[in-house]
């Protein structure tokens, strides 16, 4: 069966388009003979789309005819086989379609061309063996795998805190690999000080979730905050243990075909902790790559030994990675505890590290410490020394140490969110770091709360924390005309770097009255166009904004009426295909058929029956104008989406909005 009627099967069945990050993810138990057969990676395949990716099948009777099916639809438990002479045997996906593998010894190997798909696609996979001796029916199961294929490598911030932090561990809560022991990441911390201990990960099984642990047992301070990088589907990624066999001193070699000969490879690696009978787990060394002329080595940057059955999380950025631009880089003059990387990265990059020793076959140094990125920003005593990105040390650094450098843009696929306001009394709640146009509309009733209305101007700020010698960047909503009522809401969407933005900043030569003129290729001549607009903190306009499009023109208007006061700041972000590919819009007109009082309602299959959609708003003048402060909220009886007049006023038939949100992969 084709890739193209693979996907149209999907489609014409409503199976979600997916886009979380992942490679290859096994699950369930197989049945049949003395040792099941087990489904595992090719490890010289990578899950793209368009391309051929296998999958290998374990313990197979030697020429025994096998076969791998395909399915859409996880059927998690299992779907018992008993009643078909296969007692213990489970069915663990919807197997919508089969091909014949090619065996070879006691392996059989399945390939399957990928669909091509704009977002991603889950697969399910699972092989059938026949075995004379496994059952009545002479057919062993394997296990199952999830596939997904997803081109674009994310990353996102994670903070400690009192509510996700136990002991000396925090918890993640990530869709893409809560529940998946097998998933492979990076975790790097990157807030200042705290250097007591080096950070690993470890799958907690009683909560099925992933959490980053300080290696020395040590209470994890509130406020560690971490990057995490979830590589793309088709990115070199994999755990590894040390083992006797790969194992000599604090040295722990890997042999694994995507790396072997490949001394051009930029290795990152996070330490793994392994939990279990027999297993050391924790590993407080530093730690550091090293190609050793045939293959990639992992060591202790202090010579200990290497614990019995360490464990690693390694990311190989190579040709099928994508997102991330790396390098080896080398300090040559030491200032303090760090080095400058050379290269003026984005403000907002991501920064990945690793030590290396020896990289391009040079002089190997040890650095028996600690390293992380950081932030510089000379600005704050030289303006004219942009800001960059350096390696921090928890001491001295040795002149001629290396480092694996893998510096991310920020939020590729774009990130969505709710966020509410503590306290009370402010006019301002601060949000996590961000990077890429920011896009907030207030939400009445989060979790299906009783919700708190919110009519205030909400402006989008951008603040620095001087801690020198860095300057840290944080983000926030600040009200206009009064303080954020406690427990007020707020859907966010962060739009990826790429996105069609710009920055309007009102001055006498582009205003008149209340308008603000706009002047963008995507949006001149072109009345059809949807956009949204974000008051980013100025002149205090406190006045209600929208768009209007009047004789090819496209305005920023505060609706109103009220003139438009010089050196208001707005961003505009326009749909268009530079958006991420989960991200969806369309417009709304308020008719007497949709709207009532107040509210007005939206009937979108996308977002009908989803409450935990996530969707940000703009006004823009239709036959009447709105001039009033919006919000949304979601009708658990009606299972609709609607837009509301947060002072309760009527909403006028012929307002129109611009609805932006994402579909959430599954």
């Amino acid at each position: 069966m084709s890739a193209t009627t693979l996907l149209r099967i999907a489609l014409s069945a409503g199976f979600a388009i997916g886009s979380a990050t992942a490679q290859f993810f096994s699950y369930g138990t197989g049945c049949g003979g003395t040792v099941p057969p087990q489904l595992v990676i090719d490890r010289q395949s990578h899950l793209e789309s368009g391309e051929p990716y296998s999958i290998d099948c374990y313990h197979v009777p030697a020429g025994a005819p096998a076969f791998l099916s395909f399915g859409f639809l996880d059927a998690s438990p299992g779907v018992s086989l008993a009643s078909y002479g296969m007692p213990g045997c489970l069915l663990w996906h919807s197997a919508d379609v089969s091909i014949l593998m090619t065996t070879n010894g006691n392996i059989a190997r399945g390939t399957l061309t990928m669909p091509v798909v704009p977002c991603g696609l889950a697969l399910h996979a699972q092989a059938a063996v026949l075995n004379p001796s496994a059952n009545a029916a002479g057919v062993a199961m394997s296990n199952a795998a999830r596939l997904v294929i997803d081109p674009v490598s994310d990353t996102f911030w994670h903070t400690a805190f009192s509510g996700n932090t136990t002991a000396n561990w925090t918890v993640l809560d990530e869709p893409t690999i809560n529940g998946r022991p097998d998933a492979v990441f990076l975790a790097q911390q990157h807030d200042d000080g705290n250097w007591a201990s080096d950070c690993g990960v470890w799958y907690n099984d009683s909560i099925a979730r992933w959490t980053i642990f300080r290696e020395n047992t040590s209470a994890m301070p509130s406020g560690s905050k971490f990057m995490v990088l979830l590589p793309n589907s088709g990115a070199t990624q994999f755990q590894w243990n040390s083992t006797p066999t790969n194992t000599y001193g604090h040295i722990v070699t890997i042999d694994h075909p995507g790396l072997n000969g490949r001394p051009d490879l930029h290795l990152q690696v996070t330490k793994l902790y392994r939990s279990g009978s027999g297993l050391a787990g924790y590993h407080t060394a530093p730690i550091g790559v090293w190609y050793d002329g045939q293959r990639w080595t992992i060591f202790n940057e202090d010579l200990s030994p290497m614990p019995t059955a360490a464990a690693f999380q390694v990311v190989a950025v190579d040709e099928h990675f994508a997102s991330g631009v790396s390098a080896s880089v080398q300090v040559q003059n030491v200032h303090g505890s760090g080095f400058q990387f050379g290269v003026r990265y984005p403000d907002y990059a991501r920064v990945f590290l690793t030590q290396i020793w020896a990289p391009n076959g040079g002089t190997g140094i040890y650095n028996p410490r600690l390293v992380r990125p950081r932030r510089y920003d000379p600005s704050i005593f030289s303006p004219n020394i942009p800001p960059y990105w350096a390696c921090e040390c928890s001491g001295q650094m040795t002149v001629g140490t290396a480092v694996n450098v893998l510096i991310m843009g920020a939020s590729p696929l774009g990130r969505t969110s709710t966020h509410v306001a503590t306290g009370s009394g402010s006019p301002e709640t601060t949000i996590d770091a961000l990077s890429g146009p920011l896009l907030a509309t207030s939400f009445r009733n989060p979790s299906g709360s009783a919700g708190v209305y919110n009519p205030r101007v909400m402006e989008v700020a951008s603040n620095q924390i001087v801690n020198l010698p860095y300057v840290i960047k944080t983000w926030s909503l600040r009200a206009l005309g009064g303080n954020i009522p406690a427990g007020a809401a707020f859907q966010l969407i962060e739009c990826n770097e790429s996105a069609t933005a710009l920055t309007a900043v009102a001055s006498a030569s582009n205003t008149s009255g209340a308008a603000l003129f706009l002047s963008h290729p995507a949006l001149n001549g072109n009345a059809a166009a949807v956009a949204f607009v974000q008051p980013l903190v100025s002149a205090g306009n406190n006045h209600p904004v929208g768009l209007r499009s009047t004789l090819g023109a496209w305005q920023v208007i505060n609706l109103d009426n009220a003139p438009m006061p010089a050196g208001a700041r707005f961003q505009v972000v326009i749909a268009d295909d530079n958006l991420p590919p989960t991200f969806r819009w369309f417009r709304h007109p308020a008719t007497p058929a949709n709207s009532f009082g107040s509210v007005t309602t939206l009937d979108h299959p996308d977002l009908n029956g989803r409450p935990d959609a996530h969707l940000v708003v703009t006004q823009k003048v239709g036959t009447a104008s709105n001039g009033h402060v919006i919000g949304v909220q979601y009708d658990a009886a009606t299972q609709r989406w609607s837009i509301f007049n947060e002072d309760l006023a009527p909403v006028p038939f012929g307002a129109e909005f611009h609805v932006l949100y994402e579909i959430a992969c599954q």
